[in-house]
């Protein structure tokens, strides 16, 4: 089963099969080996898994709160079939009300970690195993802790009532595997 944690240890600190850092801007500046990245071609677009450090580097085309719940959804579809666990920092994208910046990039980045791990595999006769278990969030301290967890909370409740609006409209309307499915009333 998936789950989300946020740690109140820092990045560095955090043990994790895999980082998941976010290239913004086409700023390979932030990368830990931006030599090996130019020496790949990589120029921050798409995804790059430097295997050799264990980093996961995913583009995110501008510093836009949309394109961060894209970006985690993208790293998260190329990890869930390959490794256990994964762990991210904070990020925060450019806004005109810079107060709640942070929060809102964070909340596109859980939802979009969590839409990654949606599979509609009711039909399949051969289910596609996953192995990723776990994201870490690396908070640095507990300063945001509070206000993370409500909205980690929050992210939850909304993608389970989405991947349940996805699978109603992928199973057919008269189907015993229907979540919803209408009952005979009783005479």
């Amino acid at each position: 089963m998936f789950s989300l944690k946020l740690e109140t240890s820092a990045f560095d600190a955090l043990k994790a099969d895999v980082a998941i850092v976010f290239i913004v801007d086409k700023d390979l500046s932030v990368a830990l080996d931006p030599h090996l990245l130019q020496s790949h071609n990589y120029e921050g677009e798409g995804v790059f898994w430097d295997q050799k450090n264990e980093v996961l580097y995913v583009g995110v085309a501008k510093n836009d709160v949309h394109l961060f719940r894209e970006a985690a959804f993208h790293a998260v579809r190329a990890l869930k079939k390959c490794v256990k666990s994964a762990k991210i920092g904070l990020y925060t994208a450019k806004h005109s009300v810079h107060k709640h910046a942070l929060e809102e990039t964070m909340e596109a980045i859980f939802t979009g970690l969590q839409f990654g791990m949606y599979e509609f595999e009711t039909y399949k006769e051969k289910k596609s195993k996953v192995h990723l278990q776990e994201v870490f969030v690396a908070l640095g301290g507990d300063k945001h802790l509070k206000t993370l967890q409500k909205i980690l909370d929050k992210s939850a409740i909304v993608v389970e009532h989405v991947n349940l609006a996805r699978d109603l409209v992928n199973t057919p309307p008269m189907s015993p595997a229907r979540p919803m499915s209408p009952r005979k009333p009783k005479i």
